[in-house]
């Protein structure tokens, strides 16, 4: 990601209709899995902290994170995170066997990743009986140049991709969902636009992430925790990002 991007990302965290909804998600499934305070929880490219900070706050357990860039560690410092260090998810210097519960959250996605060593290294440090919680992007058609060039990602996967990859280590897949169906048209429609316009319109790449008006930001938000009130009661077989909770067998 550029290095103008991590201000933004910091603040968007804890702020952004999309990254409060897809946390509120990945903390009812921290409290489905029933982790005690004896566990050790990864946040495996954990970017600015925001999410590691959230898990922190969810749980007595010990919570660790670590990120690539260069830029994040001056935000771990402003969320009070002592516990992150720096690292590639496709070489991760820890133990094998050695954490109780992995979340991976939108890093397969991204250009200096390998996305089959990064789930072996994932698997190979989760401990047998552990699980990993893995979220990242679907649908190829969904991508979009300008954004995934300011934001160094060059892939998007669907459950046939993600599928092929877990079959590579003995995992039980727990649930396999997509998230944000709601919201598939809209993504889909503001694509397809940006494409259009980048054909004929020579703009400076920049994310879909922006600053919205505090009531459309708070309803987008609503509607996230109507998908999140669903998600409770059952899979989604559509929707922009898809979610994968695995446990670890042997």
């Amino acid at each position: 990601m550029k290095a103008s991007e991590y201000p933004r990302f910091f603040e968007f965290e804890t702020t952004h209709w999309w990254f409060r909804g897809l946390h509120s998600v990945l903390g009812d499934i921290l409290r489905d899995l029933d982790i005690d305070s004896s566990a050790r929880v990864l946040d495996a490219g954990c970017g600015t902290g925001g999410f590691m900070a959230r898990l922190r706050a969810a749980t007595t357990a010990s919570v660790f994170g670590f990120d690539l860039a260069n830029e994040a560690p001056p935000f771990w410092e402003k969320r009070e995170i002592a516990t992150a260090f720096r690292a590639s998810v496709n070489e991760i210097p820890l133990a094998t066997d050695s954490i109780d519960t992995v979340f991976c959250i939108n890093v397969f996605e991204c250009d200096e990743v390998d996305p089959l060593t990064a789930y072996h290294e994932l698997w190979r440090i989760t401990r047998p009986g552990g699980h990993l919680v893995l979220s990242m992007p679907g649908h190829h058609w969904l991508g979009n140049k300008a954004h995934d060039a300011v934001i160094h990602t060059s892939r998007r996967f669907t459950r046939r991709d993600l599928a092929a990859i877990l079959a590579t280590r003995p995992v039980v897949i727990k649930r396999h969902t997509h998230a944000f169906p709601l919201f598939l048209p809209m993504i889909a429609a503001w694509r397809f636009g940006a494409a259009v316009r980048q054909k004929f319109v020579d703009v400076e790449p920049q994310t879909d992430l922006s600053t919205l008006p505090l009531w459309l930001n708070e309803t987008l938000y609503g509607l996230t925790q109507v998908e999140r009130w669903l998600l409770r009661r059952l899979d989604f077989p559509f929707g922009s990002s898809l979610i994968c909770v695995l446990r670890k067998d042997g």
